[in-house]
Parts: C-alpha cells; structure tokens; sequence
C-alpha cells in the first residue's frame, strides 16, 4: 500500500463518520468562539467605546426613551436609575448621547473613578469629568472652574460654575447629568459633610430648570441612608434590568457584524435560561 493510497483509505474511512462530522463541527464552533474571544479581548476598549461601537450595542430603547422623555418634561424630575451590579446601568448612560436627539446634553460623570477625598478635591474633580464629557459627546468647550473660588468655598463656586456652563450651551437644550455610582458621595463625605453635595445638586433641581440630575446605582431606593430621603423625595425611580428576549437573542447570535451562526436553537435558549433573559 502507497503512502499516498493509505491517507486515501484513511480519508475515506473517516469521511462519512457521523462521529468525525460531529467533532469537526464542535471544533470548528471552538475555533470561532476562541477566535472570537481573542478579538474581543485584544479590542476591549474600541468594542465599548460609544462612538465606535455602532451595532454592537444590543437593547434598552425602552430605557432610553424614558429617559428622553422624562428629561424633557416641565418641570423634570430627579431621576434615579437603580439595578444589579454588571446588569448594563454605566453601558447604557455612556450609550446616551448615541440614543437622544441633540436637544439634550448628556454629561457622563464615574463617581467611582472621581479622585477626590474632601469636598474641595470633590468639586474639582466633578467639573473636569464634567467638561471632558461635554467635549467628547457634544463638542462643547467648557470654561474652567475658579479653582481660587473653589479653594474659599467648594460648592458656592459649583453653582457659579454652572451658571458660566448655562450661557455656554444653548438655551434651547438641555443638560442631563448623569451621577454614576452615586453611592461614593457616602464615602467621600462623611457624617454631617454629606448634606453639603445633596443640597447642592437639589438646589440644581429646584432652580435650574434647564438641567436633571440623573443618580445610577445598585441600591434599591427603599434601602438608601436616611439623609437621601429630602434629596430624592420626589425622584422618579427607573430599574434596569434583564435584556427583553429579541435583544438576548440578537447579542447572543450577532454580538458583532459578521460573528458566525454557531450556536444550535437548543443552545441560544440555554444560554437564555441560564442568565433569566
């Protein structure tokens, strides 16, 4: 027997084995998935990015329009946006100025990523979050703070700041700051210190028609910290949950263009059940 006539017989053999076409088929699934895997891994930060992500988003229009909608209402209200941790809430707020029609100013602020341990550091830190959001998501170049103003008195210059930041936008538009994470105000200001921020941004509320002030974070409203009640008293509460099912099924079969079919039916309801979508 030839070398070249035994891989013929070998080749032959195994051709028609349903056993060989079912390997083949789960290891082609694992090279796509690993592929797959690997792009995302070594493209994390262009894959999250709003304004290079496109389609990759999946769902939460519901969410969005509300948000719209309440944002443009007279007088808004507070909004507070609350759900489990990894469940989409900072996704869906960076998503925003992608979502909104261009008479609303989302402005994007991480709490968590905020280097500030006293209200002086606080202040600062929240205006140069504030105007690096502007920048990026609606091409507006914001003043800079008094930083002398805030070194005498931290929130009194915030609210001057903002009033510099009001003659800057369009009157027509308006201003919806987004507080990721706000729990962090309860760790940054400690005892008493903490009325100082909440004052603040309901002052915001009650005076500046033009701005909403959004809170995001994983606490349910009903098990905030007392001094949160006068702040959020009349905040409309907005829960983030699960994808609805079409948007499950489209991340899970298209997370990105082009990603190949290599889930079976019985897979992708699966993978539904297993994460509650």
């Amino acid at each position: 027997m030839t070398p070249t006539f035994g891989f013929s017989v070998v080749r032959n053999r195994f051709e028609f084995s349903d056993e060989c076409k079912m390997r083949c088929h789960v290891w082609r699934q694992y090279s796509s998935t690993a592929s797959i895997l690997i792009f995302l891994s070594l493209n994390e930060t262009t894959l999250l990015d709003p304004d290079r992500a496109t389609t990759r988003f999946k769902g939460r229009q519901d969410l969005f329009n509300q948000i719209e909608t309440l944002a443009l209402s007279s007088p808004p209200p507070i909004l507070l946006l609350y759900g489990g941790r990894r469940i989409g809430k900072t996704s869906s707020l960076r998503y925003l100025p992608q979502k909104m029609g261009s008479d609303i100013i989302p402005l994007f602020v991480d709490m968590q990523g905020l280097q500030a341990d006293d209200p002086r550091n606080f202040v600062t830190a929240l205006a140069q979050a504030i105007q690096t959001s502007a920048r990026t998501t609606r091409n507006y170049n914001l003043p800079p703070i008094d930083a002398e103003a805030v070194r005498r008195d931290p929130f009194p210059a915030l609210q001057q700041w903002f009033t510099e930041i009001e003659q800057v936008i369009d009157r027509a538009k308006r201003i919806l700051l987004c507080l990721d994470e706000f729990e962090r105000l309860d760790r940054i200001f400690a005892g008493d210190q903490i009325h100082a921020p909440l004052n603040f941004f309901r002052n915001v509320m009650q005076h500046r028609q033009r701005w909403i002030v959004l809170f995001s974070g994983s606490t349910h409203p009903d098990d905030l910290q007392s001094h949160w009640n006068d702040c959020l008293i009349n905040a409309r509460s907005l829960l983030v949950s699960y994808l609805d099912d079409a948007a499950a099924r489209e991340l899970i079969r298209q997370p990105i263009p082009d990603f190949p079919d290599i889930y079976d039916p019985a897979a992708v309801e699966r993978i539904l059940h297993l994460t509650r979508c």
